[in-house]
């Protein structure tokens, strides 16, 4: 067993027990705050086998769920939602994502955005050398192209992945404008949506949005926990990560905000 799902284990067992101590407050929050929400969902690879991945069988189960009980959006549409809402994101651009999700996906007849690494993508880095991915394959440009044909969506999750708050500024244009460049002249089509690598607070910052902006992306998405409202700020995009471990009632769960506590452990980190 990989460390990372040891230890992922473990803190889905504690995060299941404070679920518990949290529920009066998420039943208060769900009586005050009526507002529609825009719910993000972010996936990394979809796999039988690899133990950091979401089973296929796993994955359906929650499309299921969700087609069934949610209007499901294009990211894009988050400028326009009328009610409660759920778009569906991948991350990083493994090859999985076309064999197990893809299928999926067209069964019933969904779309997903897709956010691209791009060096990644044309094996100058590979982002899955280490860390809970590893040995993961990236998706070929053919997979790409065919993906897009299917309708599905997709967006800049950046060339070399960098923390692009930790880097000089000028590093940060040259790799996203870089980014931007490939994956458009993959797709014939313009590009406006990214995501930040690691995606936390403090990986991006007031000089990184402009420079999206500058790049022409029209909304960017982060890994801060939670769902979105009319005034949440498009390039601040929160997102619900699924995880290998979730079951039916996890996922559940978090799409309804019980596991919303999640997001003080996010902004105790930002502040340490």
């Amino acid at each position: 067993m990989y460390p990372e799902v040891y230890f992922a284990k473990i803190k889905q067992e504690i995060k299941r027990a404070l679920g518990v101590f949290y529920y009066p407050s998420f039943k208060i929050n769900k009586i005050f705050d009526n507002k529609p929400k825009f719910i993000i969902l972010v996936y990394h690879s979809i796999h039988p086998r690899h133990p950091w991945s979401i089973s296929p069988n796993k994955f359906e189960e929650q499309i299921k769920f969700i087609s069934s009980n949610y209007p499901i959006l294009s990211l894009g549409d988050f400028f326009n939602f009328k009610e409660n809402s759920i778009s569906i994101t991948f991350d990083d651009g493994y090859e999985d994502n076309f064999y197990y999700a893809l299928p999926i996906l067209k069964k019933y007849n969904l779309n997903a955005t897709f956010f691209i690494c791009s060096g990644f993508i044309t094996k100058e880095i590979d982002i899955a050398k280490d860390g809970p991915y590893k040995g993961l394959r990236p998706l070929t440009i053919e997979m790409i192209k065919e993906m897009k044909k299917e309708g599905m969506n997709f967006g800049s999750h950046t060339h070399a992945h960098p923390i692009l708050s930790k880097v000089s500024l000028s590093q940060a244009k040259e790799d996203i404008h870089k980014s931007k460049i490939i994956l458009e002249s993959i797709l014939e089509e313009k590009i406006n949506l990214f995501a930040y690598p690691f995606g936390q607070l403090n990986t991006f910052n007031d000089n990184i949005i402009s420079v999206l902006k500058e790049e022409g992306f029209q909304l960017s998405c982060s890994t801060i926990w939670g769902n979105n409202n009319k005034h949440t700020n498009p390039f601040i995009l929160r997102r619900i990560r699924i995880d290998p471990m979730d079951t039916l009632r996890d996922f559940k769960d978090k799409i309804e905000g019980k596991w919303d506590f999640i997001k003080w452990f996010h902004y105790l980190k930002w502040i340490t």
